[in-house]
């Protein structure tokens, strides 16, 4: 699992060695921005001015040789550490452990993070690939599009190249870009000075093409109607009345889509 951990100067990547589980209260071990300790941080933290920020983003959750803590379900980390249940104790309680495992844990930490790359592209070639976007991206949920740059080959839109950039404040901002584009129906009208936000998304492949849509249960079938929702208001006398309003599905299909992350000092 690598994440990228939010600082004053924009942040830095570290891999997690160790993730306590706990909804809204879970925190992960990770190296600090200099690699002279092992730092535990709450995924979710309060903003000194009322309200709550994300004190790191998830960019990888694949997990090599994690083990969960026999005692305590809610801990996972990495076997190293989690075989040392009086280190991971520690550093969990926020206590400082022995100098010597502790010296070990930074020693394995730091060759760790020495193996870390982060791809600048990513291709979505599998179901798999997919997901592992939907989840690096929060699903795109309240995310909205602020960039959308075109780059034409020639006449034929199957030789277009489509490139998005989505923000969101439960993941990094990241660039999709699609290429052979097939069909595009997106409403790209500003509010507010930026676009549309999306609720959710999802991510298929069909007949060859790959899809991303604005509604994880809908498919290309499903683009070509409107869906009809019941909207009920109450007037000031308690009144309610419904009326019907028709919701039209914003979607690309393209023969091709490649995703990478929106890095502040790299991409900005």
């Amino acid at each position: 699992m690598i994440v990228w951990i939010r600082t004053p100067e924009g942040g830095y990547a570290s891999p997690v060695f160790m993730w306590y589980d706990d909804q809204w209260r879970s925190k992960a071990l990770v190296l600090s921005k200099d690699s002279t300790a092992l730092v535990l941080l709450p995924h979710m933290a309060e903003e000194p001015i009322g309200g709550i920020h994300l004190s790191f983003y998830l960019m990888d959750e694949r997990q090599d040789n994690w083990k969960t803590d026999p005692e305590n379900q809610k801990l996972s980390g990495e076997a190293w550490l989690i075989d040392h249940p009086a280190l991971s104790r520690a550093l969990l309680d926020g206590q400082t452990p022995d100098a010597e495992l502790a010296e070990m844990a930074l020693r394995i930490a730091r060759h760790d993070a020495g193996q870390t790359v982060i791809p600048e592209w990513n291709d979505v070639l599998t179901p798999a690939d997919a997901d592992r976007l939907l989840e690096v991206a929060g699903g795109f949920h309240d995310a909205h599009v602020t960039q959308m740059t075109r780059a034409y080959e020639c006449d034929d839109p199957w030789a277009h190249t489509v490139t998005l950039r989505f923000e969101s404040i439960w993941s990094l901002p990241v660039e999709l870009s699609f290429k052979g584009i097939h069909n595009m129906d997106m409403d790209l009208s500003t509010r507010d000075g930026l676009y549309n936000e999306y609720l959710d998304a999802g991510i298929f492949f069909e007949n060859g093409l790959v899809y991303w849509t604005d509604d994880e249960s809908i498919t290309s079938s499903d683009m070509l109607t409107n869906d009809v929702r019941t909207v009920r208001t109450m007037d000031r006398k308690g009144h309610i009345s419904e009326t019907t309003e028709q919701i039209e599905h914003e979607y690309v299909s393209a023969l091709s889509l490649r995703w990478r992350f929106v890095l502040p000092g790299r991409d900005e």
